[in-house]
């Protein structure tokens, strides 16, 4: 069973191209592809980052451990 996700056909956009509140790390296909620069964008600009809705519910992402 192939497991399906909101943009499976789509192109992955450019991570510094979105608004900083759509970015979502639990997206299956960053994982399949690079998923660098998206972190990379997170510690950069938000690295406490809440996502209110995902396919899990909503969630705190925590990219950086000096943060804590």
């Amino acid at each position: 069973m192939k497991e399906q996700t909101d943009f499976e056909n789509d192109a992955i956009p450019d991570p510094w191209s979105l608004p900083l509140e759509t970015l979502e790390s639990l997206k299956l296909k960053f994982f399949r592809t690079t998923p660098g620069e998206y972190f990379r964008r997170l510690r950069q600009e938000s690295p406490v980052h809440f996502c209110p809705e995902s396919q899990f519910g909503p969630f705190w992402s925590i990219t950086k451990f000096k943060t804590l």
